[in-house]
């Protein structure tokens, strides 16, 4: 904490918008985080972490899911190719959750 709070300074000195603190981060850790700096205290979201509700609670400025999104959707990606690749009968015992259009839906304005 001695080191997170060492550098969360020098950052700020340097001109820094915010500090980002990885990992999977108790609530009074937070708190202690967020009243020992100046600087708005970004955290991370995923498995293992607090919730969003107790992440803010504790003080967190941003909350970022970071790579989880991505990992998780990786994770699919392998268990189809997988299922391709490793079983000639392999078939698909429910469409996509998120179709084409739903997806085009996101980032179309």
């Amino acid at each position: 904490m001695e080191e997170t709070v060492a550098r969360a300074a020098a950052y700020a000195r340097a001109g820094a918008s915010g500090i980002f603190v990885l990992g999977a981060l108790r609530a009074d850790t937070i708190t202690a985080l967020v009243n020992a700096t100046t600087l708005p205290l970004n955290v991370a979201f995923g498995p293992g972490t607090l919730s969003i509700s107790e992440l803010a609670t504790a003080g967190a400025s941003r909350i970022s899911a970071g790579s989880s999104i991505a990992e998780a959707a990786y994770s699919v990606a392998q268990q189809w190719a997988s299922a391709m690749f490793e079983t000639p009968d392999a078939a698909l015992s429910s469409p996509p959750a998120l179709g084409w259009a739903a997806l085009n839906g996101l980032v179309h304005d």
